[in-house]
């Protein structure tokens, strides 16, 4: 579904899909408009952080210059115009200032199973969550 989501902003062949190697198959099978080669296979999964590390490398052999934009596939989107104008508007804001744009949802509920992003004005740091507890989280949360 995200895939279809991203199709009105992005030719196919500036798709790259994280998976784990022994995805790659199915992956392929469900999503066939995506090239072989945007199928970026993790050997072993490392959280958010080493995964999009990964995807950078990988994308910088393809466009030294592309602007990188990560997009979790399990969020729900209901305003699929709302999202597109983010997309856009974060692509533009790293076209003009570099790095990449990291899309995410607001959690209703704390959890250690997924990384927060905080900020604070314009500085942005992921949170990543192998050592926060269900009390900690909930602090994430609430700042």
């Amino acid at each position: 579904m995200l895939i279809k989501r991203l199709d009105d902003v992005f030719k196919n062949t500036h798709i790259f899909v994280v998976t784990n190697v022994i995805y790659k198959q199915e992956v392929k099978r469900q999503l066939p408009k995506i090239p072989d080669e945007n199928i970026i296979c993790e050997p072993v999964g490392r959280n958010t952080a080493p995964c999009i590390g990964l995807s950078c490398v990988f994308i910088n052999r393809f466009q030294p210059k592309a602007n990188v934009l990560v997009v979790a596939a399990d969020h729900l989107i209901d305003d699929v115009d709302e999202f597109h104008r983010v997309i856009k508007s974060g692509l533009k804001f790293v076209n003009d200032n570099g790095g990449i744009v990291t899309l995410g949802i607001h959690p209703d509920k704390p959890e250690t199973g997924y990384g927060y992003i905080q900020y604070d004005s314009d500085i942005y740091t992921d949170v990543e969550t192998e050592s926060l507890n269900n009390v900690a989280a909930e602090r994430v949360l609430q700042k």
